[in-house]
């Protein structure tokens, strides 16, 4: 339970700094995306299918 908690700290101040980093740093989006940025894109890729077709791809190259 204690190892799962720490995971989750971990996951969350990784998300955090990329967040903090992303408000503090001037860079372009297409350089330094914030996390929630990549959340939606991913999730929209997932719905729409592109994103396994794509993987699929790239799997059958192994």
């Amino acid at each position: 339970m204690i190892h799962r908690l720490t995971h989750l700290l971990l996951l969350v101040a990784l998300l955090g700094g990329w967040e903090l980093a992303c408000r503090l740093v001037p860079l372009p989006e297409l350089v330094l995306p914030r996390p929630g940025r990549v959340a939606a894109v991913l999730a929209e890729e997932l719905a729409g299918g592109r994103l396994l077709r794509h993987m699929a791809v790239t799997a059958g190259r192994w």
